[in-house]
């Protein structure tokens, strides 16, 4: 994990811990940015972990939430400069990270997850060029009746 990573996903960390927790008055102590921050000075690696694993518990926690939930907090995190939820979904998405790793798009389910993760504007350049051969080959591969127009 860069540590440009590790500051926006610390970021999103304590915002959403703070304000879809309910845990402003949390002490220091438990706090898990400060836990974190604790944890970072001793081992970065480890604190690098620890971090994937809260971000996972978030995706977790709000994988059930409505599509109008994930957009007024999307809208909120914004506003406050800090990544989306949306973007952070997309970036640990198992399915999606399985379909790179693979290569090729198999459904058309994995074609709106890669549709919708390429215009995340955290990909890097070679990451949204990948997405965007997997789309044109699967749209390529399709009956002409099914295209895009």
């Amino acid at each position: 994990m860069t540590p440009e990573e590790f500051e926006e996903l610390r970021a999103f960390l304590g915002y959403f811990f703070e304000h879809r927790m309910g845990a402003q008055e949390t002490p220091a102590k438990i706090h898990p940015v400060k836990v974190l921050d604790n944890l970072h000075r001793r081992s970065p690696a480890k604190a690098g972990q620890g971090l994937r694993m809260a971000i996972g518990d978030c995706i977790e926690m709000t994988r059930m939430w409505p599509p109008e939930d994930i957009m007024a907090f999307d809208a909120e995190l914004n506003a406050h400069g800090l990544i989306t939820l949306s973007a952070i979904q997309r970036r640990y998405s198992k399915r999606l990270q399985s379909v790179l790793k693979r290569q090729w798009i198999r459904s058309e389910v994995e074609y709106y997850l890669v549709r919708g993760a390429v215009e995340d504007p955290t990909l890097t350049r070679d990451e949204a060029l990948i997405m965007r051969k997997l789309l044109t080959a699967y749209e390529e591969a399709l009956p002409i009746s099914k295209r895009k127009r």
